[in-house]
């Protein structure tokens, strides 16, 4: 009875946390819930840290489309990291989620590219991405994102304030 009291009271804990915006302290609660054989609540309490990281990073990415300019390719280059970084990995959906987003990103890279007049390198992925050519394999998101950025960080001219 008292360990229950233990697991309600470390729930409420994490809820608190997460309205306040501790994303870390929840993750640490998860955590321990996780070591202590609690898988049940640790996943809902995961679930609900996910759900906090996806809104918290909303903005940014209902503005990806295939003709954003690169201020705004930062943000979500940063939003998207954000995400995998943060939204644990058993996140329902998480991976698919995120590659979504890849093809209207690449396309904004390539076409900040072409208005740079820059060389694609013949090792880009790029093109590749943009015409969705990793839709189907949602386990290489961060590779993919990892490739993206690569190209628009080193070749693309990123805002200094980004």
């Amino acid at each position: 009875m008292l360990w229950a009291k233990v697991v309600g009271s470390t729930m409420a804990l994490a809820q608190a946390l997460l309205g306040r915006g501790d994303r870390d302290g929840a993750r640490r609660l998860a955590g321990f819930l996780g070591d202590a054989g609690e898988d049940g609540p640790a996943a809902e309490l995961n679930i609900q840290l996910g759900k906090a990281v996806w809104d918290s990073c909303r903005g940014p990415l209902q503005d990806i489309s295939n003709t954003m300019p690169p201020a705004a390719i930062g943000k979500a280059i940063d939003a998207l990291r954000a995400v995998l970084l943060e939204v644990p990995g058993d996140f329902p959906d998480r991976n698919r989620e995120v590659n979504r987003f890849l093809p209207p990103l690449a396309a904004s890279v390539l076409a900040v590219m072409r208005e740079q007049e820059i060389d694609i390198p013949y090792s880009s992925r790029v093109e590749h991405i943009a015409a969705g050519g990793v839709a189907r394999y949602p386990d290489i998101v961060k590779l993919s994102l990892d490739e993206i950025a690569a190209e628009f960080d080193g070749l693309c001219h990123r805002p200094a304030n980004q």
